[in-house]
């Protein structure tokens, strides 16, 4: 069954192999056509190799060049089909489409030249091209010094963006070799010229790349002096010619300069980097001989590397980079092979020094059972999309045991062509965080089962609660009941036979079983307020603070107090616990308000300084010591004396455990016979 399946054509596999094959094919023509380029020395040969090798590359029937001439675009022959004839075709800037490229300077494609405008209809008639593709191409200067233009790909396919990708690297490589071969020619002018006037000057060479060509004689008088760094220094050849080296240059500049130049007229030959005008110039001097090898002169050469020295710098300083790094950096070729592996990645993995990592391959670094995932998934991934990143491992060359990387794998491609060319990989070792998260997940698993067993404990311990609470209910009250009963039997049936202090004892009998009553009651208040499941809505608490209010005043109408209910507040809660909260809360300010002739009693809300709402119940009544604040919601703490003021004491610590299950908290800010505020939040 597995060999008829690979027999079976495979249509992504022929697609992807055609691919490959045609990019082989364009391969090996760019690497041909750019050793063609290098070898070619003169002008016409550079661009006839230029245009013959683009036709190949891009397999287009017909093809031409372009050379910038004082501003117009000149043609001079023609190919087709093997055939090269002579062409006298000049375009200005802007006319047809070598000037609308010399006007955009970028590459223009036509693929319906009848129908575009910046075609000339003379053009199209006279080549009959059906689509055409015009390349800039220009020095290092980035100056435009011509252009290539091709016709009519084969099949009458259109040209596209690979082929502007591919012809980029070439017009790029013949811009090197044109001004390589422009260079030559010029030397050679130059040098002609030179053996015609001074035959004693046959190592001049007029445009020295990046620098200065000088002789001077033996009084350091400079007899000719040329370059393209002249003026980016301040000089000319005019200012230059006839003055000595101490009459140009400042004296720090002379004082490192003047032993080179007498060690020329000596004979010798000196090299120094010298540093002048805010850049880096290497300085060459020589001595120059006549036919009889005579020393007449010498010859300097400067050249400005300051661009090359800031590379150098800048390369040094990544390499620091790279190799200070603490997280794995590594490079690869296409093929696998290890180009670069930092020591922070070389400690990681176990390997011992950058020689043996240069013998490995990405597969070595990878648990075995792992090279098929990165086959299949990471490494299409990074081709196609430029960058994978995700978990992976690592092996350890030393144990075999996997290291736990979070790693980010990029594709780096050539500047000129865009060609992926290498594969970085930066690497964190989450080994330990890997651990600490399997510890963490171990604890929180753990934890879970405690708290399971917990809520277990917890819900026989409520069970145990509600028993309580039921026996308080039932069976504590029907005792009190009966304590209560019979002593209000005696004082009714028995007031006659008893003295004053025997009614007395009876009556106090009556209120300690009452007060026990209300004791239990407020327990099991307190109790069912801690287990009872909530349920929140929106309670209106203006509405219901006014419900209680008119309760309070209907038991004591003869009361003046002055009743302040905000309006419109409401709140997300549980309607039953929060009547009981607002009820303790107004109970408590009618209760101790109820000394005066006439009391204020308010509820509102105030915005607390971290944004948050609180509600607030305010009084004038007796307030209360802010020193025992804190055994104000203490369960049978009160604060104040029985006889003078009512109470349990279990009123404001239900009110406390009710705001808590809502998440909020409770406070409250008085003085003494100066009022209290109780605040809440939920």
């Amino acid at each position: 069954m597995m060999d008829r399946d690979l027999e079976r054509p495979n249509p992504d596999y022929e697609r992807i192999e055609s691919h490959l094959l045609r990019r082989t094919r364009q391969l090996e023509i760019l690497c041909r056509a750019i050793h063609q380029l290098n070898l070619a020395l003169e002008i016409p040969v550079v661009m006839g190799s230029l245009v013959a090798s683009a036709m190949e590359l891009v397999e287009a029937g017909a093809g031409t060049y372009g050379l910038i001439n004082q501003g117009e675009m000149v043609f001079n022959e023609y190919r087709e089909n093997e055939k090269i004839r002579p062409i006298n075709i000049v375009f200005s800037r802007g006319v047809g489409v070598p000037g609308r490229v010399m006007e955009t300077r970028e590459h223009y494609i036509s693929n319906a030249p009848n129908n575009d405008p910046h075609v000339l209809p003379q053009m199209y008639q006279e080549f009959a091209f059906y689509n055409i593709v015009n390349m800039p191409i220009f020095n290092r200067r980035g100056e435009l010094i011509g252009c290539l233009e091709l016709h009519n790909k084969a099949e009458r396919r259109p040209f596209d963006s690979n082929d502007v990708t591919v012809l980029q690297g070439l017009a790029a490589s013949a811009a090197v070799a044109l001004e390589n071969a422009q260079i030559l020619k010029e030397r050679e002018e130059a040098l002609e010229a030179l053996r015609k006037s001074e035959e004693l000057y046959k190592t001049l060479a007029r445009n020295f790349p990046n620098g200065t060509v000088a002789l001077f004689d033996r009084d350091l008088t400079y007899t000719i002096a040329e370059g393209t760094e002249l003026a980016s220094i301040g000089l000319s050849k005019k200012s230059l010619e006839g003055k000595t080296l101490w009459e140009i240059f400042p004296p720090k500049f002379c004082e490192i300069a003047e032993p080179m130049y007498q060690a020329a007229l000596d004979g010798k030959e000196t090299v120094s980097e010298i540093f002048f005008a805010n850049r880096i110039y290497l300085v060459h001097t020589l001595p120059v001989k006549n036919e009889s090898v005579e020393v007449v002169s010498g010859m300097v050469m400067m050249q400005n590397i300051t661009e090359r020295k800031q590379a150098e710098k800048e390369r040094q300083q990544l390499i620091s980079l790279l190799e200070n790094s603490s997280d794995y950096i590594a490079l690869a070729s296409l093929d696998g092979k290890i180009i670069f592996l930092n020591d922070a990645g070389q400690r990681l993995v176990g390997i011992n020094n950058i020689e043996e990592a240069k013998r490995t391959v990405v597969f070595d670094f990878l648990m075995k059972e792992d090279i098929c995932d990165y086959m299949e998934r990471v490494l299409p991934a990074i081709i196609k999309n430029g960058r994978w990143e995700g978990e992976y491992r690592f092996r350890n060359f030393q144990n075999n045991e996997p290291i736990i990387v979070q790693k980010n794998a990029f594709r780096i491609a050539d500047a000129k062509t865009g060609k992926p060319i290498a594969i970085a990989t930066i690497s964190r070792d989450i080994t330990e965080r890997k651990r600490a998260e399997q510890e963490i997940i171990k604890l929180n698993e753990e934890l879970e089962k405690r708290v399971i067993e917990r809520t277990a404990q917890l819900e026989a311990a409520n069970k145990e609660l509600e028993a309580f609470s039921y026996s308080v209910s039932h069976d504590l009250r029907a005792p009190l009941r009966s304590i209560d009963g019979f002593s209000q039997a005696l004082l009714e049936r028995y007031a006659d036979k008893l003295d004053e202090k025997g009614k007395h004892y009876l009556q106090r009998v009556r209120a300690g079983s009452q007060r026990m009553a209300e004791l239990i009651d407020d327990l099991l208040t307190l109790s069912r307020v801690t287990r009872s499941e909530m349920h929140r809505t929106q309670v209106d608490l203006s509405a219901l603070a006014k419900s209680i209010c008119q309760e309070l005043q209907e038991t004591q109408p003869q009361r003046q107090v002055e009743w302040q209910i905000a309006e419109g507040l409401v709140a997300q809660a549980d309607a039953r616990l929060l009547r009981v909260v607002m009820e303790n809360l107004l109970n408590n300010a009618w209760k101790f308000t109820s000394k005066g002739i006439r009391s204020h009693i308010e509820f509102g809300c105030e915005i607390q300084p971290d944004g948050q709402m609180a509600y607030f119940v305010r009084d004038s009544g007796a307030g209360f010591d802010m020193a025992y604040a804190d055994k104000l919601f203490g369960a049978f703490q009160r604060l104040h004396n029985t006889a003078e003021f009512p109470g349990t004491g279990i009123g404001l610590a239900t009110t406390q455990r009710i705001v808590h299950r809502h998440g909020g908290r409770v406070w409250a800010i008085a003085a003494v016979d100066r009022g209290a505020t109780f605040y809440f939040t939920l």
